[in-house]
Parts: structure tokens; C-alpha cells; sequence
């Protein structure tokens, strides 16, 4: 079994690129002689013999004991990594929980569809989104409504429960899509004053698309990168065991 060392890959990195002339300090003819119009080899660019080697150090087998230590630091460092994220496996079922409950809400002045945002039951309708931009509360009646639940929001962050509760009488699903467009999909939280900049740039359906776009995407690469991680997390786990123990 090959056995990635991620140190070594890092500092082989730094090696192959510190091979090259690319950070040379001076622009000369002796530096870079096809400045003068003649050719220049592989060899000056990089030092491609000396590539296999590096590739054998990348994925050299290891000792069993060093693999063992190598899987108890993993283990060890990568459990709190992992427990954070399972952790919240059961926080993004109760947030679509939370949506579905919505998407049943009587409060709705239909219309046609208009967008479906990433993680929600259904489309939000055309005109329970003009009817909640024209009348978007304050942050002020926003932090009122809110149940500052979290640190966070006891120290004044603007929640997403109280942008809800303070649109009473509008559907909540889009009350949500609105909100996230807002936030850029950053969580349930915002600071007042990025709020309020947000809101004074959310005048029409245009405006809420665009930003519903870009908060979709933030929350899309934020899914990468956290899958990512749990992923690269196991996989040295996994590998380091297997090279000590089968």
C-alpha cells in the first residue's frame, strides 16, 4: 500500500518550484538566454531528473511503526475535526426539517415560481418575494424578534428566526430565501451593520437573484471544502492504518 506523506509534499513542492529561475531577481541574457534568441532546454526550466525522485519520495512505502505513529496522530488530531462534523450532519436535517414545516405555510400570495434555493423543498413564489422586499423590517425590529439563542446573537448579531418573526403575515419559506440571499449563505447569523448595507441593495427580484446566486455558491464552496477536509481527514487515517497493520 503507498503511503502519502503530506510534509513531503509540501516541501518537494517548494523545491521544484525554487528549481526554476521564475523568482530570480534580475532579467539578464546570461539568466534567460532565449533573450538572445537562443533555445533553452527542459534542464533550464526544471530539473527533470531529478522529478522521479522526488515522486519515489512522495510515495515511498513506509515502516510499520512509523505508519502506526503516523495513525495514532491522525486518530488522535483528525477525532475532533471529525466529531465537529458530524456534529453537524444532524443540524443541516433539522434546518430542511425546518423548511418543510414552511413550504406548508397558509401565508403565501402564490404566483409563479421564481427560484429554488440550494437545500430547500420547493420554489419560492414570485410575489412573496416582492411582497417581502417591500417591506423589509429594520435591524432593529430584526434583533427584537430575534431568540438570541447563541453567543453570538446575545452580543447583537441579527438572527434568522428574527428576520422571520419580524415578517409576520409574509410566507416563511421566502422570508428564509431572503434572508440567505442576505447573509450569502453564510449561517443563521449577520452583523447588524452588514445587514443593513445588504438590505439597502435588495430593491428588486433582480437584486435577490443576484445575491441568491452568490450566497448559493459561497454555500456550495463552503460544502467542498468541508467534505474535503472530513475526506483527506479519513483517508490519511485509513491509509496510515492499513500500511502498519495489513
Amino acid at each position: 500500500m503507498i503511503f502519502l506523506n503530506p510534509y513531503l509534499a509540501i516541501v518537494s513542492w517548494f523545491m521544484l518550484i525554487s528549481s526554476t529561475n521564475a523568482f530570480h531577481a534580475s532579467f539578464s541574457q546570461k539568466n534567460y538566454p532565449f533573450a538572445a534568441g537562443r533555445k533553452t532546454t527542459c534542464r533550464n526550466i526544471a530539473q527533470v531528473d531529478e522529478i522521479p525522485t522526488m515522486v519515489e519520495a512522495l510515495l515511498k512505502r513506509v515502516e510499520p511503526s512509523e505508519a502506526a505513529a503516523s495513525f495514532w496522530f491522525y486518530f488522535l488530531a483528525g477525532s475532533g475535526a471529525l466529531g465537529i462534523g458530524g456534529s453537524q450532519i444532524p443540524k443541516i436535517k433539522a434546518s430542511y426539517d425546518e423548511l418543510k414545516n414552511y413550504a406548508q405555510s397558509p401565508f403565501t400570495e402564490g404566483g409563479e415560481d421564481l427560484v429554488t434555493p440550494l437545500g430547500y423543498p420547493e420554489a419560492v413564489k414570485v410575489r412573496d418575494i416582492e411582497k417581502i422586499l417591500g417591506q423589509l423590517p429594520s435591524v432593529e425590529t430584526i434583533l427584537q424578534k430575534g431568540e438570541k439563542v447563541s453567543y453570538m446573537a446575545q452580543k447583537g448579531y441579527c438572527e434568522r428566526n428574527g428576520f422571520v418573526n419580524a415578517l409576520d403575515g409574509c410566507n416563511p419559506l421566502a422570508a428564509n430565501a431572503v434572508f440567505e440571499a442576505l447573509s450569502g449563505g453564510a449561517g443563521d447569523l449577520i452583523a447588524p451593520d452588514i445587514l443593513s448595507t445588504k438590505m439597502d441593495q435588495l430593491n428588486t427580484l433582480e437584486d435577490f437573484q443576484s445575491q441568491l446566486r452568490a450566497a448559493t455558491l459561497q454555500k456550495l464552496s463552503a460544502y467542498a471544502v468541508f467534505a474535503f477536509l472530513l475526506g483527506l481527514i479519513l483517508d490519511l487515517i485509513i491509509e496510515s492504518g492499513i500500511n502498519a497493520w495489513l
